[in-house]
């Protein structure tokens, strides 16, 4: 029983980095209220960042791409989000488009004179996205021509509750190396 014990504590401490892993994965909806837009995709929480070239500037974003992007119930499949480095000259904020159509341009929340918040951490060749709740954006930068145009969204970034059925299937194996454990302590062995 008592080596087994060891193994069923080794099992469970695979369980926690394991559901995190496999449940990194953020769902963006972007809300702007007063006109009912909608905007919806899902991005790994560590995207493979690709070079970003909006209006010129490279150092102060990447790009990531988005397949599974909705635009007010219309999927499309060459979405693209820049993601935005503060302070100036990058705001925070996201730039969401697919093909040539720019639909927002956000920029993060307003920390102080010259410092917006940015939605990721890291550098920009090696992001790691952020999760947030009820997040107001700020628009009307008149950076492009957003299709939407230039009112404030609001963004809610959520990791899902992903990854636990994993959780469970090596709980129940501890469980059972446990039980074996017990099981066979408790048998009489022939002499």
């Amino acid at each position: 029983m008592t080596k087994r014990i060891p193994l069923a504590f080794a099992v469970l401490s695979l369980a926690l980095p394991m559901n995190k892993a496999l449940a990194q994965e953020i769902n963006y909806t972007l809300t702007d209220v007063p006109d009912t837009d909608v905007i919806t995709f899902s991005l790994p929480a560590v995207p493979t960042a690709e070079t970003c070239n909006f209006q010129g500037y490279s150092d102060i974003c990447f790009s990531v791409s988005a397949p599974t992007l909705v635009v007010n119930g219309t999927s499309y499949a060459n979405g693209i989000v820049d993601f935005f480095t503060p302070p100036s000259p990058g705001l925070g904020g996201l730039v969401v488009t697919a093909g040539n159509q720019e639909f927002v341009n956000q920029a993060g929340p307003y920390l102080g004179p010259n410092d917006y918040e940015a939605l990721f951490s890291g550098s920009l060749t090696h992001p790691t996205l952020l999760s947030f709740t009820n997040l107001q954006l700020i628009g009307g930068f008149g950076a492009g021509s957003p299709i939407l145009g230039e009112q404030a969204f609001v963004l809610n970034a959520r990791v899902p509750e992903g990854g636990t059925g994993w959780t469970y299937l090596l709980l129940a194996g501890a469980g059972l190396a446990c039980g074996f454990g017990f099981r066979a302590a408790g048998r009489v062995r022939p002499v």
